[in-house]
């Protein structure tokens, strides 16, 4: 258990707590506790899945108003996307059972009603989602180029690159 009146008493009322997901999920009863005004999650694709510790943990902080941060918002299927916007903005996407019925085979009209959910404001709400691309965010960053290169190798290692590449996929 950690020292709730502690950590408020030294910042007045008004803590800062940075933490992990995983310390998040072993302290989730006493950080379930904290009144927090804002809650970031930052790479929140790491609590995409429901049902584990992590992610019932972020969704028992009792903050007022939340964020969440991600390059990668669908890495498997598009039951990943409504999990982190279930955890933003609970029920906002309708239940999981209903969202895979619509959305679990993506197609490009589904995906289009999808997309004008999380992108465009609807009655007195504003969007969901905001996109930022890494050219608008950095212009002045240079482009990454990849390069092939053909080279000849010896044939055992070119067979054991080959079967660690079959591996990786």
């Amino acid at each position: 258990m950690l020292d709730l009146d502690k950590i408020t008493s030294r910042e007045k009322g008004a803590p800062v707590v940075i933490t992990t997901y995983q310390t998040l999920a072993n302290f989730a009863i006493s950080l379930m506790d904290l009144q927090c005004a804002v809650a970031i999650f930052d790479e929140i694709q790491f609590v995409k899945n429901p049902v584990t510790m992590r992610a019932k943990a972020a969704k028992s902080l009792n903050a007022d108003f939340r964020i969440g941060l991600t390059g990668t918002p669908i890495e498997n299927a598009t039951k990943d996307l409504w999990a982190l916007m279930d955890q933003l903005f609970p029920g906002a996407l309708g239940a999981l059972a209903q969202f895979k019925r619509v959305f679990g085979l993506p197609t490009e009209e589904n995906m289009s009603v999808l997309h004008h959910a999380l992108f465009s404001g609807q009655r007195e709400r504003p969007p969901l989602a905001l996109r930022r691309l890494k050219t608008d965010a950095a212009p002045g960053c240079l482009r990454r180029y990849g390069y092939c290169i053909h080279a000849k190798c010896p044939s055992l290692r070119c067979c054991a690159m080959m079967k660690l590449a079959a591996k990786v996929g």
